[in-house]
């Protein structure tokens, strides 16, 4: 179960970058802070925040993808992220219910908030936490 759980998410996760990277990129398939940052722009709901705030925020969270901080988010921390708003995972990845690979719109509004939060000091902390967790979880340690 576990396997076909990690691979959902490594397809998803490879997918997103497939995605971001012919859209905003240059198709080498990585996901760049700058690629990433254009898409959040680019795909984001209308904001308060300035435009430099967005990019700051978009970057923020970027800066918490990338796990191994080599400038590139690569499917396994994508797939970690992505994993995050799985709500029926426990915070220790232990499962606090059916490990069923659905993200239902509650779980992805709730975690959404934890990303944005993320470009404060204790909510990027937290982020950082949660996504070694997930990658643990998922890939074993990193």
């Amino acid at each position: 179960m576990k396997d076909m759980y990690k691979n959902g998410f490594l397809n998803f996760g490879e997918s997103y970058i497939k995605h971001i990277d012919g859209k905003y990129g240059n198709n080498d398939n990585k996901l760049t802070a700058d690629e990433f940052v254009k898409s959040q722009l680019d795909e984001s709901i209308q904001s308060e925040l300035s435009l430099n705030e967005q990019k700051a925020m978009a970057r923020n969270i970027f800066e918490h993808l990338d796990i191994n901080n080599n400038g590139v988010a690569d499917k396994k921390e994508v797939a970690a992220m992505m994993s995050m708003f799985d709500m029926s995972i426990g915070h220790n990845g232990d499962k606090a219910g059916k490990i069923d690979g659905k993200i239902k719109a509650v779980d992805y509004n709730g975690k959404a908030l934890n990303l944005v939060k993320s470009s404060t000091e204790e909510g990027g902390a937290a982020m950082d936490s949660q996504m070694n967790i997930m990658y643990n979880f998922l890939f074993g340690n990193n």
